[in-house]
């Protein structure tokens, strides 16, 4: 019992940073104009759907303490062959806790996207 506990307070651990990366990502894009969406619980592809007049983003956020590992190239594939709708940009972000000599820091990726007109 003691075991699956342990796994409990891990993986709540995890989701709680992880949310706490989606809302920092929230924010920034509040900041540039942008009305936002979470996905709570982040079962699906995206965490974030942000979009202003001009156009829609989609975003997964990622989280990490130290090097990032990467994420699986199932993943990957499920986020290019997603289907969005015209001019929406597929982005991945990863949030770079502060760790000795480096301060926290997002690296943002473009995946893909309905591009017309956008980019």
């Amino acid at each position: 019992m003691s075991k699956l506990r342990g796994y409990k307070q891990k993986r709540n651990s995890r989701y709680i940073r992880g949310r706490a990366a989606e809302y920092l990502a929230m924010e920034d894009l509040k900041k540039e104009g942008y009305s936002v969406a979470r996905s709570a619980g982040s079962k699906g592809t995206w965490d974030l759907i942000a979009f202003n007049k001009n156009h829609v983003r989609v975003i997964q956020i990622k989280r990490t303490k130290s090097k990032f590992k990467g994420i699986s190239s199932a993943e990957i594939k499920r986020m290019k062959e997603s289907i969005v709708p015209p001019r929406t940009i597929k982005e991945l972000w990863v949030r770079y806790d502060r760790a000795k000599g480096r301060k926290a820091h997002w690296e943002k990726e473009i995946i893909g996207g309905n591009l017309n007109g956008i980019l």
